[in-house]
């Protein structure tokens, strides 16, 4: 695990095992005791133990597994960046545990999406201690035993402001996936009606198409993740919703539940007190997925381990930021010690040549600052641009393939699900608006590979798998 460099616990046990949870979102916030019995409060303070969660959309996981374990964590952070090709330009809190198989699971949370929406609360964000990913929150119910660890559960989540589907195999964390539609919320703001349980329950012919997106979200993973759920639990930040249940348990032919096991704490908030479960449990050991992602992870063009990456890509256009930006500091400093100078002692006779002096080196400054944004844009550009950073790391193949890939996709107006590049295969998860779209795009490619298409609603996905003529 990378990134956390303080020991928060000790909040924890002189505040008598109260834990603050804080659904920043909605600005709902409560004390719970070891018991879980909550109290309502206005804030965060400094002295708290506290613990929040961010959407699941800022998470994206993938697992990893290496015979060499010298430099494993370079090894980790590598194959993050080229498996889910990130951008080197932008910030990332990168976590990885060991499971029971030796193997690694990464958690990589996209910075930029994880604050989206938080940006107003920055002074409650500088006294959380802990920062749990949306669809992680359901491992507490594993450690603390309110769930046996028995096959293949998925949780759907509906919150505020997105909806999700999060799967546990034995009790661990495999999969998660953001249902694609309008939120239970927003649905209920332009139908005119409170959103609440009762009265969701009682127009759940309004939410119908919510529905069958979510039938067609877990249709989808089945056929290409390959992931199939002996037991589905069905729940919202209001509560469970027994309409919901009743249309998905009808369409899937299987029992869907509700979240019964956290009925006996009777908490108002239930995302709250799934935050409280798993701060809990992580206290006590019992899970090990600790986040704070405000202790900020650089990014990688920061980091040492992260400089050699970068290098490889971009070369000397880096190193030609490093001298301007001394320049740029040089250049102020003389200008304070100038006006230092100024106001101690010099004749009235010199201002007017001294004011000269400093309209010209302020003019050299917006010229250089200018040229250091020119270098920083085409910097940016270049990293946006797919074939010119395979090219950088010496793969005209691979860069000549990625460039044709991006190009067709564009022509055939298909979006990536995902991408990865693993042993000389690019494997594309593609979503369009018709299955001709796909094979049109397939045809473009002497070695490629298209997989089962699957129609939900509007769109069609599949999986496609492209390789190279010569190898990567």
């Amino acid at each position: 695990m990378i990134g956390i460099k303080f020991n928060p616990f000790y909040r924890f046990k002189r505040k008598n095992h109260i834990i603050t949870t804080a659904d920043l979102y909605k600005n709902i916030i409560y004390n719970y005791s070891s018991k879980f019995i909550p109290k309502k409060k206005k804030r965060v303070y400094n002295s708290d133990f506290s613990a929040t969660y961010i959407k699941t959309k800022s998470l994206t996981s993938l697992r990893f597994k290496s015979d060499k374990k010298e430099n494993l964590h370079n090894q980790i952070i590598s194959y993050a960046y080229e498996e889910l090709l990130l951008n080197p330009s932008k910030e990332y809190k990168i976590n990885y545990f060991i499971n029971k198989d030796g193997s690694y699971t990464i958690y990589v949370i996209d910075m930029q999406i994880a604050l989206d929406g938080l940006r107003a609360t920055q002074k409650t964000l500088q006294n959380i201690d802990i920062v749990i990913p949306s669809a992680l929150l359901m491992s507490g119910f594993y450690s603390s035993e309110l769930m046996d660890k028995n096959g293949v559960d998925c949780y759907i989540f509906f919150d505020e402001n997105e909806s999700y589907m999060s799967f546990y195999k034995a009790g661990e964390y495999i999969f998660h996936h953001n249902i694609i539609y309008d939120t239970i919320w927003s649905i209920s703001k332009a139908n005119g009606i409170e959103c609440n349980g009762e009265i969701i329950d009682k127009n759940i012919d309004k939410f119908s198409d919510l529905i069958k997106a979510t039938i067609e979200t877990m249709q989808s993973i089945a056929n290409i993740d390959k992931i199939i759920a002996d037991r589905i639990f069905l729940s919202s930040f209001i509560g469970d919703l027994k309409g919901f249940n009743i249309a998905l348990s009808n369409h899937l032919m299987k029992s869907v539940n509700g979240f019964d096991f956290l009925s006996k704490f009777n908490s108002k908030s239930v995302i709250n007190l799934m935050i409280s479960i798993y701060a809990k449990e992580l206290i006590s050991n019992k899970i090990k997925l600790e986040f704070n992602i405000f202790d900020r992870v650089e990014p990688l063009y920061k980091r040492a381990d992260g400089r050699l990456f970068i290098a490889l890509i971009l070369g000397a256009i880096l190193g030609m930021t490093y001298p301007i930006y001394m320049l740029v500091l040089a250049l102020n400093l003389d200008i304070k010690s100038k006006k230092i100078k100024h106001n101690l002692s010099i004749e009235s006779s010199s201002v007017d040549s001294l004011k000269g002096i400093l309209l010209s080196i302020n003019q050299n400054l917006d010229n250089i600052s200018k040229e250091e944004q020119n270098i920083k844009d085409n910097i940016n550009l270049n990293l946006n641009k797919i074939d010119n950073i395979a090219a950088k790391i010496n793969n005209p193949n691979l860069a000549i393939t990625l460039s044709k890939i991006v190009k067709s996709m564009d022509n055939e107006l298909l979006r990536a699900r995902s991408i990865r590049l693993n042993n000389g295969v690019i494997t594309i998860a593609v979503v369009a608006q018709n299955a001709q779209n796909i094979n049109n795009f397939i045809n473009k490619f002497s070695i490629a590979r298209v997989g089962q298409i699957i129609n939900n609603k509007n769109y069609f996905e599949s999986n496609i798998t492209i390789g190279l003529d010569n190898g990567i």
